[in-house]
């Protein structure tokens, strides 16, 4: 499970997390721009998300209702225009999918919000007018009041230390600080398939033993040629050496062995460091712990 999915599951709304049912229609842009206004101001030291296609009562009621591809097709690019066109400073905003118990939910997810606070560049309504703002405090977006804005401003002022914007993940998954990786078998380890080579041959030779009249080189070369192929020669060889052979094949391989499980059979995983802040960053240490 992603850690955007245990949000989602296991998460309460609040002053960084907002459910919807509904995507946005084009007549409530009123509503979008103040719920994203909301979750931008939030006092909040992490990504924000509003989460449409749930029908949240509560962590023990809550269920997943969906948005149609379509719906969120043609919202998409309204609400780009929208965000733009009303919101100051520029407001970066990342729109995906995820399904969920069998429907796909839709997640607008707000990265950094370093320059707090977003305001509104341009009147909506007679109640939304140019200058105007709202925070997220619970579970919904009241008004910036004076307090507000002091505060906001106070949290600019601080250095980027106290208010790191990175975030860390795995290439190619997104927003995903933890993932589930599946067990790869290794049932083809280069000691057991020549172990098992080996076998046939001492296998044909003891057959041979029990079949009169029949010559032994004869089955010992065409088992040789099924299992080795025709580019590796011959020899006839002892049942003695044959099992000394198979007892020696885990050191023989053990390089071999090495290179399958580590490399072959081996999730390959690269980890990804975006810095989502406008400010630099400068004698950082990061650190991974498996």
């Amino acid at each position: 499970m992603s850690s955007l999915e245990k949000i989602i599951r296991s998460r309460r709304a609040g002053p960084s997390v907002a459910f919807r049912e509904r995507a946005f229609s084009s007549v409530e842009r009123q509503g979008l721009v103040r719920d994203i206004l909301g979750l931008a101001n939030a006092m909040v030291d992490e990504p924000r998300y509003l989460i449409m296609g749930v029908r949240d009562g509560g962590l023990d009621d809550r269920s997943f209702v969906g948005i149609s591809d379509e719906e969120l097709d043609e919202a998409y690019e309204r609400y780009q225009a929208q965000l733009s066109r009303y919101i100051e400073p520029v407001l970066k905003i990342d729109v995906e999918t995820m399904e969920l118990d069998g429907v796909p939910v839709a997640i607008l997810a707000l990265n950094g919000c370093a320059e707090q606070p977003y305001l509104l560049k341009e009147t909506l309504s007679n109640s939304m007018r140019e200058g105007s703002g709202w925070i997220r405090r619970d579970t919904r977006p009241t008004r910036l009041r004076r307090k507000d804005l002091q505060q906001l401003f106070e949290r600019a002022s601080l250095t980027p230390t106290h208010h790191p914007a990175i975030r860390v993940g795995f290439t190619g998954y997104w927003h995903d600080e933890e993932i589930t990786l599946t067990v790869l078998d290794l049932t083809e380890l280069p000691s057991a398939v020549a172990g098992a080579k080996l076998r046939k041959l001492m296998e044909a030779k003891q057959a041979s033993h029990n079949a009169p009249g029949r010559s032994t080189t004869r089955l010992e070369r065409l088992v040789h040629a099924r299992e080795f192929g025709g580019t590796k020669p011959y020899h006839q060889t002892s049942e003695s050496s044959l099992i000394q052979r198979m007892d020696a094949t885990e050191e023989a391989y053990h390089r071999a062995d090495d290179y399958y499980t580590y490399e072959t059979r081996a999730h390959q995983l690269n980890f990804s460091l975006e810095n989502i802040g406008e400010v630099g960053l400068r004698d950082g240490l990061l650190s991974f712990r498996m």
